[in-house]
């Protein structure tokens, strides 16, 4: 059966000759590899390209011109084996977390007429290494999310990763399309998002009541190591509650309802208190903030957790994905003047120029995850939450060629419009 394994890669220089050699070693000599580089500026792709032009018509690569996700780059491999007659295919990891030497497993069972088989990290037990603990949580949340959810067994569902397809499929009839559905561009409606969220708040709670626990030495002392993983794990409980939050949020956005109840918010004094909280994030990565407040910023009718949240996201999301050393300007101001608005723009950082509008709002995995913290969700679900409430007040998201830029309508000039009006009418305020 001719067969192909298909990697997708960005960044993945330090990996992609351990990997080829490891398949070479593990995989009959007749199975093609076929790298899906996603304009690497590692040099990934050059690297590709030079072990392809060695292996004797074995592997090849298949360039992307910019960072398109992953998603993307496996419907892309996928089609370019399709069209060449490939009736078998293999999706995994270019990082080295799918062991190379389960492929005969896959082709053991396809060959046996298995449409598709799935490999899992949680068959008997854990068996992951070098992964952050949110990962980790992340990961098992969305397997009991999809075991409870939709009744299919046990498997690494996270990312959908290192499944082996039989390549046989229906081409769209004339007229026919295929449409993502769902919450912010998912395949998750929003009932289906608050399910899921409620389904790894109970267990993520209880993971941090037993850190606490340890940390506070409730059950007699603990070793100071113990103590530190303890308070490590509470840090990553957070921000996972952090990421539910947003999801309910998002949820409600899906959904048509603006954010609780909308109050005047002084954006000055949030923004201040948003960059100060921040500050010891910049600091880890080296990255510094350069807060500017203009004079006469007005206020804003919004729903203050709300606000909170999304100016939050949209800063933590620059400080992530700065590179150490950079340098992130986080502005507000009165707007431009043509008409009564408060802007807040923040800089984008140098690790996403040049990409466009829907490029930014597709992106669910940037380069650099592991250094510092870039948002957890991915970029796109960030930028869409932070769109969703600006609306949810009358504002809007804006993305210029060098800034994130949310506009919010100002209070300040519906009051002076009713004053007027009480004037014309021939009444005054009491002094």
């Amino acid at each position: 059966m001719k067969t192909i394994i298909v990697v997708p890669t960005y960044n993945e220089a330090d990996n992609l000759l351990v990997l080829v050699k490891a398949l070479y070693e593990s995989a009959p000599s007749n199975i093609d590899i076929l790298i899906v580089d996603s304009n690497s500026p590692d040099g990934t792709g050059r690297l590709a390209d030079d072990l392809a032009a060695k292996s004797g018509g074995r592997l090849h690569v298949l360039h992307q011109a910019a960072k398109l996700g992953l998603g993307r780059a496996y419907v892309d491999g996928f089609t370019w084996a399709l069209e060449r007659s490939y009736k078998a295919l293999i999706e995994m990891d270019a990082d080295l977390s799918h062991n190379p030497a389960d492929i005969p497993l896959f082709l053991a069972a396809v060959t046996a007429g298995a449409d598709v088989v799935i490999g899992s990290r949680y068959m008997n037990g854990i068996s992951v290494i070098n992964w952050p603990l949110r990962r980790i949580l992340l990961s098992l949340g969305a397997n009991e999310y999809v075991r409870r959810i939709t009744g299919i067994p046990v498997f690494d569902r996270e990312t959908g990763r290192f499944t082996g397809y039989r390549g046989t499929a229906r081409r769209p009839r004339v007229g026919e399309r295929a449409e993502t559905m769902g919450l912010l561009g998912s395949a998750l409606s929003g009932d289906s998002l608050r399910q899921l969220a409620h389904e790894v708040r109970t267990p993520l709670n209880a993971i941090a009541g037993f850190a606490e626990m340890i940390e506070r030495q409730m059950l007699g002392p603990a070793p100071r190591a113990y103590r530190e993983r303890a308070t490590a794990i509470l840090e990553e409980t957070q921000r996972l509650q952090d990421v539910l939050d947003d999801l309910n949020e998002a949820a409600q956005l899906d959904g048509g309802t603006a954010p609780h109840d909308p109050e005047e918010v002084d954006c000055a004094m949030l923004l201040a208190r948003v960059t100060a909280a921040l500050g010891p994030l910049a600091a880890d990565k080296g990255v510094t903030i350069a807060l500017a407040i203009a004079p006469h910023c007005r206020g804003v009718m919004i729903d203050p957790t709300a606000a909170e949240r999304m100016t939050t996201r949209l800063v933590s999301a620059a400080i992530g994905l700065a590179r150490p050393g950079e340098r992130i300007a986080v502005e507000l101001s009165p707007g431009d003047g043509q008409k009564s608005e408060t802007l807040l723009a923040v800089e984008r950082p140098a690790l996403i120029d040049g990409q466009d509008e829907p490029a930014l709002f597709d992106a669910c995995d940037i380069d650099g995850e592991e250094d510092g913290q870039p948002p957890l969700l991915g970029l796109g679900f960030t930028l869409r939450m932070v769109r969703g409430v600006a609306e949810s007040c009358g504002g809007t998201l804006v993305i210029a060629p060098d800034q994130f830029r949310v506009r919010l309508p100002a209070i300040a000039a519906q009051q002076a419009g009713a004053e007027a009006g009480q004037a014309a009418s021939g009444a005054a305020p009491l002094a």
